[in-house]
Formats: C-alpha cells, structure tokens, sequence
C-alpha cells in the first residue's frame, strides 16, 4: 500500500490542474490515470478540432498556454500543452493505471487499481469528468442496421467516409463540427437534430463569444439573453430556415437551466445554408439500410455518427449516491467541499465561460479547502 496526502482520480486536465494547485500549497498527491498519456482525451479527439475557447482563458493555473499559439490552439496543441504542463509542474502521475475500487467512510480512502496498486489517503479528488463514457440511445433496429454505427469519440477525419452517405445524430459542438468535417471533404452528409438548441457564433466581431459571456453572467441568464438576443439574432439568424428546431430560451438560459452548452458555431450554420450539410428531425428507427425519422420520412445511410453525450462515470466509482451525485449521474458539488468528508469533485461543472477556464478556478480552490 502507497501512502500520499491526496489520491487524484483522473489525469486530464482537471487532475493535473488540481496535483498542480496543491503542489504549490506544499500537498503531496498521487494522480491516476487509465491511460498511456497525460490527458488521454485530447490525444484521441477527432484531428479538425480546435479549443473553442481561447487560449488565454484556458491555460492551467500557473502555466498560461504559450503565445506561439493561435487564438484558438488545436487538438495536438492542446495535448501537448497538457503534457508539458504535467512534466513542469512535477506532478506524480501514475499512468496505466485503472482505478476499479475505491473504499473509505470520509477522511480515510484507500483505491485499487485494475493493475494491483494500491493506494491510501485522507482525501481523495474525483477528477474524471463529465466526458467519460460515449453514450448512444437504444433505437428501433438499430442492431439490424446494414451499415456503420459509431459515436463522435471513434470519429478521426473523413477520409473513411468519402464517396458514402453520412447521418450525424445529434446537434452539440462535437456532431455540429464532424458534420461540418465531413461536408467540407465532399461527404453527403445530413444531421438530425431532435431537441431545439441556442446557437452562437465563437467570436462576435473579433471579440471570443466566452469573454463576452464573462461579463453577462453576473445577470440572471434569461435577462442576459434578452439583451444579447438581437445581435445573435443578427449574427446567427432564424436556425428553423435550414430546419433546425428554434429554441424559445437563449444560450445562457439554456446552460443554468438544461446544463447544455450551446452550439459554437465555427461554420456548421454556414455549410446548412449552403446545403453542405441538410438537417433531417429525430431519429425514429432504423429499418435495414434505411433511417426512419419522427416525420416519417426515410433514407438511406452507409453510416450513422451519435454525437449524444457522454455519462459521467462517477457513479461506477463511488455508486449512485443521492447525497453525492444528481440523477445523471453528476456530482452536486465540483470544486467545492462535498457531504463527505475528504471527497472532493473537480470539472464536473459546466459554465458559460469555458470548461478549463472553469477548471482552473475549481482546482485553486480545492488547493486552498484541502491545504486549509
């Protein structure tokens, strides 16, 4: 048995910010991660994408992103900032390392590993976060479907998908930009989306769409959406004219109240305008090689992208606790002292002004709770 002050649960970007953050406060901790690299997710995400945040608001306390990189920095840069920040910071992360038990009353945890570690400390962080189990819906004879099915985390570029036809399910950033992806290489691609959803650009005339949301959320969101609706409006235009459901609430109203980001917009409203990509209603079932949508209509689809979310995973971990975690599986409280002692969630919350930006304040925090 390994003996530290803090085990760490996760070696993203949340677990390193927060080795980091106690790290300087004079607090030893253990990181685990499950996979082969610091910030595994970063290393595997589809190669197009870019943080759609910017960078100066999503560097890790201490380190800010380096100025050699663009506004918005790309997935390899991104990764690579991870790792670096990790070795700089001399943070003990164990990798290859599967946690699969975790026991403790509060103040005494001890963790298991698939790999036979074990690891004992008075306070343990879950840093695992919101994206850590690819979800996709059972639909009607989805099992006899003659062609591909995959989730957005399998996605990597278009070239598996040239000369076939394309349905990406679902209407978040990661299915809007793989449809864009896959538009932009000559893919025939539709997208269905089933729920209405607030659309913003990323940048409003130069200015990053989360700065500008910093300084609108010391409002009440719906107030904040009433203010800022005529230049969405203006910038974004009426969604429904290229079949996508207008949502009645704003994107802020839309993060306090559904806990959904909106789509940034980095040209997926453009390629619907163009007929690069054409959006189709909810998927109803599927029949063969055929999808049948809630219209009724039918087409047929070589492949079939869910871009619907992820489970938190939280609960594999600690178990579906009503005082600890919501009804999906969310803990209630991130960055914050939990309702038991010596357990702490960092980069379960999701704000209107950028997820690692969030992080960051997050593990700061828990750097203060914990060494306090």
């Amino acid at each position: 048995m390994e003996k530290t002050e803090v085990l760490i649960i996760g070696g993203g970007p949340a677990g390193i910010a927060t080795a980091a953050s106690l790290k300087r406060r004079g607090v030893t901790s253990i990181v685990l991660e499950k996979g082969s690299t610091v910030a595994p997710a970063w290393h595997n995400h589809y190669e197009r994408l870019h943080l759609h945040t910017n960078r100066g608001a999503s560097g890790l306390p201490g380190r800010p992103m380096p100025s050699t990189y663009p506004r918005y920095p790309s997935r390899d840069q991104v990764a690579e900032y991870m790792v670096s920040y990790a070795t700089d910071e001399g943070i003990d992360v164990r990798l290859n390392s599967e946690v699969t038990a975790v026991e403790g009353s509060g103040g005494d945890w001890t963790v298991t590993t698939a790999q036979g570690g074990v690891f004992q400390a008075p306070a343990l962080v879950v840093a695992t976060g919101l994206s850590h189990h690819p979800s996709i819906p059972e639909v009607p004879g989805m099992d006899d479907f003659t062609g591909e099915i995959i989730h957005t985390a399998d996605y990597l570029n278009a070239d598996p998908y040239a000369g076939k036809r394309v349905l990406v399910v679902g209407f978040g950033n990661s299915a809007g930009e793989i449809a864009l992806d896959l538009g932009e290489h000559g893919v025939e691609t539709d997208i269905s989306v089933r729920s209405p959803s607030a659309v913003v650009p990323r940048d409003i005339l130069g200015i990053p769409i989360l700065t500008i949301s910093r300084f609108l959320s010391v409002l009440p969101p719906r107030l904040a959406d009433i203010l800022s609706k005529p230049l969405l409006w203006l910038l974004v235009g009426d969604v429904s004219k290229v079949g996508i459901p207008a949502a009645d609430w704003g994107p802020l109203e839309q993060i306090a109240k559904k806990g959904k980001i909106p789509l940034l917009d980095v040209g997926t409203m453009a390629a619907l305008k163009k007929g690069l990509i054409e959006a189709r209603p909810g998927v109803e079932r599927f029949e063969g090689d055929q999808v049948v949508f809630t219209d009724g209509a039918s087409e047929r689809y070589d492949a079939v992208i869910f871009g619907t979310g992820y489970r938190p995973g939280v609960g594999d971990l600690l178990g579906q606790r009503a005082d600890l975690l919501d009804d999906q599986g969310r803990p209630l409280a991130s960055g914050k002292q939990t309702s038991m002692r010596g357990l702490y969630f960092c980069g379960f919350h999701e704000p209107p002004t950028g997820r690692l930006r969030e992080i960051g304040i997050e593990a700061e925090r828990l750097g203060d709770l914990i060494a306090g």
